[in-house]
């Protein structure tokens, strides 16, 4: 008997002004990117803008999809590239300058604000680059890291945060003063803001700018310490 022929269909997916996202702000060449089949992650849109302009590290990437908004650190995303958000039509990317810092301040001698490095910069690396502490001024006990902390990291901790965000304001205090406290600070790696607060024989001061530290974040907020 007599066999109809299988028919065969090939769908090809053309891309079109309707399936694009905009790559905007610190790339090479801004502008729209065309998504295909493959499912483009934030990542291989931004390798078709020619790339970043700025140091990873110094570059948040904000995702806005609708009314949303996601923002990660560029360095951070290419650390788990297969796992980047897919990309859907009408994504807007934009690449923003934003360097990293930390703030050195009391006792060492010295007001500092400096770059942070992109990796791996510790406490006591930090305390090095300033100078040291001042053997006149300076309390090796009382050698305190103010930070926003992620509220998921402090319930790892054992710390209940104080605030219902994503971070809590939160002093972390060392005691250098022996080996424990000196390895303790050269495992403590520094985030970007970080402010080092280092305290003299007076902790009058130190307890005043650690107020004014968890009343800026919010009204009625309380710090909390762990100590190394």
């Amino acid at each position: 008997s007599a066999q109809s022929p299988s028919p065969n269909v090939v769908v090809n997916r053309i891309p079109g002004r309707s399936n694009t996202v905009l790559v905007l702000g610190d790339v090479k060449v801004p502008g729209e990117i065309a998504l295909t089949s493959a499912e483009e992650t934030v990542l291989q849109a931004t390798a078709s803008a020619k790339g970043n302009v700025n140091p990873p590290s110094d570059t948040l990437v904000r995702l806005t999809r609708g009314g949303a908004s996601r923002t990660i650190r560029l360095s951070k995303l290419m650390r788990k590239p297969g796992k980047g958000v897919r990309l859907r039509q009408g994504d807007r990317i934009t690449l923003e300058y934003d360097p990293q810092k930390y703030t050195i301040l009391g006792a060492s001698g010295v007001r500092l604000t400096k770059p942070l490095p992109a990796s791996g910069f510790s406490l006591a690396d930090a305390l090095g680059t300033g100078g040291g502490l001042n053997d006149n001024l300076a309390d090796p006990s009382g050698v305190f890291v103010l930070r926003y902390e992620n509220n998921e990291v402090l319930k790892r901790l054992g710390v209940e945060p104080t605030d219902d965000g994503p971070t809590t304001p939160t002093v972390f205090q060392f005691d250098i003063s022996g080996v424990g406290g000196l390895l303790a600070a050269t495992k403590f790696p520094l985030v970007s803001e970080d402010i080092i607060l280092i305290s003299n024989a007076s902790a009058v001061g130190v307890r005043k700018f650690v107020t004014i530290f968890a009343s800026a974040a919010s009204a009625g907020n309380t710090t909390r310490s762990i100590f190394e």
